[in-house]
């Protein structure tokens, strides 16, 4: 018997939700835009950062960004993707037409993304966008 038989390669759970409420944080940084702001809890290294796209470079430059990452471009043309560096890559998707229907991007990082971490979120986001 395989180890893994029977299980889809996509298997996502449901998990309950915490028993407290988190409360979440978000703020922007001293020099970058308002509309550049970054979303965190006490309870979690997770960071999300969120930005138009036009600003999404600010994102990219900013240290809590600067490891794995898993991001979502949102607009009539979206994607989701994941990198290891995501300066790189916003450059890459700026090369890619039709870029021009993206509002805005959302990344998500912790200090303990590994590149397996990124795989797993990304291919979470994908299906869950799907269903969407």
């Amino acid at each position: 018997m395989a180890l893994c038989e029977g299980i889809s390669p996509m298997t996502i759970l449901d998990l309950p939700a915490p028993v407290a409420p988190t409360t979440m944080h978000v703020r922007t940084r001293p020099g970058l835009p308002a509309s550049v702001r970054l979303v965190t809890t006490r309870t979690s290294t997770l960071v999300v950062g969120a930005a138009p796209w036009e600003q999404a470079r600010c994102l990219a430059a900013l240290p809590e960004f600067s490891s794995p990452a898993v991001y979502a471009l949102v607009g009539s043309g979206g994607r989701i993707g994941k990198t290891g560096d995501l300066g790189q890559r916003f450059r890459d998707h700026r090369r890619t037409p039709p870029m021009a229907r993206i509002n805005e991007a959302f990344v998500i990082a912790s200090p303990g993304f590994s590149s397996d971490t990124v795989t797993a979120a990304e291919a979470v986001l994908t299906q869950a966008a799907r269903q969407a």
